[in-house]
């Protein structure tokens, strides 16, 4: 084989190795890169989307029923979230109409499920509460019924220890349902004894308004 014959096989040998070079970055830069980007990139953008539907899913709060009665435009029942006030409940009643007295009442209260709440007229006279949790025994448009007014003076002739009433004994008192009533109870098991009548007041739902009513009517000894 004569020198002429080996250079041009040589140069033949290179060429190949040049091209198979050449084809393999091809396919590497623009076949198998573009491969990897379809596979990985969906995925991290299905996660993604999948965590926002979840955190819009959150539930944000508990329902609270309230019957609104009185002062306003549109009377009955509305419905709260958990943590909304007596301004809230008017606003969803339709707002207070111009005979409304909003000054009797603390807007910022927080109403709590199943009470009922009467927005009093300017005018009338302050006889009980305007927002109770009684069955039956609501304030209606500022006055007391006949038959609570009877009540309230029979209850007036027996005193209740609230150290040791239970819950039946503990709706004799004006203004005191069930509910609140349960209350008493349970704040007396988590604290112990009330030291003093007006230790009342740290029960949940009974404010300065409740505690006047009942202050001449309990005892804790």
């Amino acid at each position: 084989m004569d020198v002429n014959q080996v250079l041009e096989n040589k140069k033949l040998v290179i060429i190949i190795l040049a091209v198979l070079g050449i084809t393999g970055l091809f396919c590497y830069f623009f076949l198998w890169k573009d491969d990897e980007v379809e596979v990985v990139e969906p995925e991290l953008g299905i996660v993604n989307e999948t965590n926002v539907v979840k955190q819009e899913k959150i539930d944000t709060g508990k329902l609270v029923v309230v019957h609104v009665s009185g002062a306003v435009q549109n009377p009955g029942i509305v419905r709260l979230t958990e943590g909304e006030r007596i301004a809230d409940a008017i606003e969803k009643a339709g707002g207070a109409t111009e005979e409304a007295d909003l000054s009797k009442l603390n807007l910022a209260y927080v109403l709590e499920d199943g009470v009922k709440l009467c927005i009093p007229r300017k005018g009338e006279k302050e006889e009980g509460e305007y927002v109770s949790e009684d069955s039956g025994e609501v304030v209606e448009e500022g006055a007391i019924s006949e038959v609570k007014k009877e009540e309230a003076s029979t209850k007036k002739a027996s005193v209740v220890n609230i150290n040791k009433a239970d819950q039946e004994e503990l709706t004799t008192l004006p203004g005191i349902g069930e509910a609140t009533a349960q209350k008493i109870i349970d704040y007396r098991k988590e604290h112990g004894n009330f030291k003093a009548v007006e230790d009342i007041k740290n029960v949940s739902g009974i404010g300065d308004s409740k505690f006047n009513q009942i202050k001449n009517l309990i005892k804790v000894k």
